[in-house]
């Protein structure tokens, strides 16, 4: 029965955690944003098309095949342009 169950909703939540592509939350808490926006070099108040201008400039900027020669700069900016997309991808979904 748990198998047959699993996606069904239950007391208004649903057991898959996910309601109509938004996080099912019942507590209201909601993500600090602000790093991300840090990390990106915007405002809180940046449009989509500023963010995804930050966004293109820094992968332009730290692009990991432009450091090929150097495996330990090379390492540096694969993991800033991780944090990078990271943060494109939380601030964009909203």
């Amino acid at each position: 029965d748990f198998f047959r169950n699993a996606g069904r909703t239950y007391g208004g939540y649903s057991n898959s955690g996910y309601s109509n592509g938004q996080q099912n939350n019942p507590f209201g808490y909601t993500e600090d944003l602000t790093k991300y926006y840090t990390i990106l070099g915007v405002s809180k108040e940046a449009t989509k098309e500023e963010i995804k201008k930050a966004y293109r400039d820094l992968v332009k900027q730290h692009h990991p095949d432009k450091f090929a020669n150097n495996p330990t700069e090379k390492e540096y900016h694969e993991n800033k342009l991780k944090e990078i997309n990271e943060a494109y991808e939380k601030l964009i979904k909203d």
